[in-house]
């Protein structure tokens, strides 16, 4: 007669994100593709792998500093207003004022885009940013933007 034990086996699982920059950058490009490298082919996986998914991965690096860049402006007091929210509605970049509706006769809000590319058509960036924020519906047209 054979005995068998039961096991009890768990699996977890977690996402992580990584603040520093080398590490990201390290363990997007380089590692998946170290084994190309050490064989002397970082030319190609540069060409391949790295340069068509680069400005994408600098743009999401952009995005983090200018929202850094916002909350240091905001602990300093040198925006309009002071907010105590960033959030996102629909792609759009929210900052809804610190003061409460009872103390504020009208909400504020700051709309952003923030965009790493190097050549952008500044008005046409800013009609769509406005399209964006005409489809927020909190606080509708008693909001001050």
């Amino acid at each position: 007669m054979e005995v068998i034990q039961a096991r009890s086996c768990f699996t977890f699982s977690g996402l992580y994100h990584l603040s520093d920059n080398l590490f990201t950058f390290l363990f997007r490009f380089v590692h998946p593709n170290i084994e190309r490298i050490e064989r002397g082919e970082g030319d190609l996986v540069f060409q391949t792998d790295i340069q068509p998914q680069f400005s994408q991965y600098i743009g999401t690096l952009f995005e983090s500093m200018a929202e850094d860049l916002f909350l240091e402006f905001n602990r300093e007091g040198r925006l309009p207003f002071r907010f105590d929210m960033i959030g996102s509605w629909c792609g759009t970049k929210v900052r809804r004022s610190i003061s409460s509706p009872t103390k504020m006769k009208v909400p504020q809000f700051c709309f952003s885009s923030v965009n790493g590319r190097t050549q952008v058509n500044g008005e046409k960036l800013l009609a769509q940013l406005k399209e964006k924020a005409a489809g927020v519906p909190w606080m509708g047209k008693t909001r001050k933007e």
